[in-house]
């Protein structure tokens, strides 16, 4: 397994550093490699000056950045793990501690408490789990886990929970009590929960339903208006809601992430040579709130590796603007770029990151750029 890192093409304002996660292969993905070790469990730091590796005790398939701290979700250990961001650009190890459940998927935070989610495995191990953590050394300390028992109608995905995201919903938190919003997958719903700060203690506030089958994965939250988009990665699909002062979701619109005549089977299983499927995967939203993207994972046709753009109107409801071909297999994260000029794609199948420069109205300028390829399984990337 070797690295090529291509030349930056960031903008001037921007801060060149990018952190990328090797998180493995996709069950559905079978022309995916799963690199040796010590590759499947590294971190990669990728900078103007160079390339930094470390090494995690497993694949850390998610990365939070917050202040001079660096978590990661190391999937295949159920652990999280912490670093600590040096003055000299460079990470230095710090903590790892139990998620608290099976296959910790995605971290976010708010204070000083980071929240991981535990997609979980067989018919236990998800979990919103909760870890304090010192904002200074970037420490860590568990201190409360909630499980989830829930199921759907497909049971090749949804027999038990899968709780697939954590993100907090700043303007309904405040210094004492911390709002965050949980997509269940396995279960169809997505969960409000409140999270105290002093210990981390938590409380299920609502549980609002989502579309039988859909299988909701991430969640992104308006800057500015009171609307949730979620994107479902059985159904291919991004739905806007308005979220009330309890926390509860209405639905107001549904969009097609893959707008065409012919739909396209899911990605559930082994790959089957001839055949087309497609499952969504990242969504992420723009800091001035005018634009969303997610994320199309699959094979048999360009489509099914894409990024779908949509416009969003004053009133939070979004339309369709472009398919961009995202020059990865299996674009599964996605970050905007510190100044939000630019969109990171990793390609999980393909080992590449690519950055797209977003045009007027949020627009993907067409073709992307590729900044590194020979990465290790690339499932999450963080710029600062």
């Amino acid at each position: 397994m070797w690295i090529a890192v291509a030349a930056f093409a960031f903008s001037s304002g921007h801060p060149a550093n990018i952190l990328v996660g090797a998180g493995g292969c996709d069950v559905s993905d079978a022309q995916c490699v799963s690199p040796s070790a010590p590759y499947s469990n590294q971190l990669v730091l990728l900078s103007q000056d160079g390339m930094h590796n470390y090494t995690a005790n497993g694949s850390p398939s998610w990365i939070h950045k917050t202040g001079s701290c660096v978590f990661a979700a190391v999937t295949s250990a159920n652990q999280v793990a912490s670093y600590k961001l040096l003055d000299d650009g460079t990470l230095a190890a710090v903590s790892t501690k139990p998620s608290v459940g099976m296959y910790p998927v995605k971290l976010d935070s708010a204070g000083a408490v980071l929240v991981a989610a535990n997609y979980g495995g067989g018919t236990s191990g998800a979990t919103v789990t909760t870890v304090l953590f010192d904002p200074q050394d970037c420490s860590l300390n568990p201190a409360s886990s909630m499980p989830f028992n829930r199921s759907s109608i497909d049971p090749s995905r949804q027999a038990n929970s899968h709780v697939h995201t954590v993100v907090v919903d700043t303007a309904a938190s405040t210094t004492e009590s911390v709002q965050v919003l949980a997509a269940d997958l396995g279960g169809d719903v997505v969960y409000t929960i409140k999270v105290a700060q002093s210990d981390g203690a938590i409380t299920l506030a609502h549980t609002s339903p989502m579309k039988p089958g859909s299988g909701p994965r991430h969640i992104a939250i308006h800057p500015t208006l009171r609307v949730v988009y979620i994107v479902h990665e059985m159904s291919n699909e991004m739905s806007v809601h308005a979220i009330d002062d309890s926390g509860a979701l209405t639905l107001i619109q549904t969009l097609s992430t893959l707008p065409s005549s012919t739909p396209l089977p899911k990605c559930t299983g082994i790959r089957q040579e001839g055949t087309m499927c497609s499952k969504a995967a990242e969504i992420v939203i723009t800091g001035s709130g005018d634009a969303v993207f997610a994320s199309n994972r699959g094979y048999g046709s360009p489509e099914t590796n894409s990024i779908a753009g949509f416009k969003i109107l004053s009133n939070g409801t979004a339309e369709f603007m472009q398919l961009a071909p995202s020059l990865v297999r299996y674009p599964r994260g996605m970050a905007l770029t510190g100044d939000a000029s630019q969109l990171l794609v990793a390609g999980q199948g393909s080992g590449n990151l690519v950055s797209f420069t977003l045009g007027q109205a949020g627009t993907l300028r067409l073709p992307g750029v590729q900044v590194a390829s020979g990465l290790a399984t690339p499932t999450t990337v963080v710029s600062f």
